[in-house]
């Protein structure tokens, strides 16, 4: 009888595991996986770059593609050490991000832009 008692509570209690993993929210297993979304992705990259204070004054765009693991810079900066440095950054954000450089390099920009928020 105490064997069959037993029994029933370890059916049971593999029942309740079973039925509480699925519980899981899709943001939570993405987490758990690795995986990060678009908008994670772009301010990953936009948190980095803003951390260096003539990137941030400069008018760049971030865009993100999170499956494809791809990030769009775009805007001006006023010179090439600036165009490079920001690549370097947003690659330092996210190490194996592809990086599709559009951005301009116009000498006296620093000046002329303003920074987005």
């Amino acid at each position: 009888m105490k064997q069959l008692i037993l029994a029933g509570l370890l059916v049971c209690l593999s029942f309740q595991i079973g039925c509480t993993k699925g519980r899981e929210s899709t943001t939570q297993a993405a987490r758990e996986t690795g995986r990060m979304s678009d908008s994670d992705l772009k301010k990953k990259i936009e948190t980095q770059l803003n951390s260096d204070p003539q990137l941030r004054e400069a008018n760049l765009s971030v865009g993100a593609d999170a499956d494809s693991n791809r990030v769009t810079l775009s805007g001006t900066v006023a010179s090439e050490a600036l165009r490079t440095r920001a690549v370097e950054l947003a690659r330092k954000a996210q190490p194996g991000v592809m990086i599709d450089d559009k951005i301009d390099v116009k000498p006296g920009a620093a000046s002329q832009n303003k920074p987005r928020k």
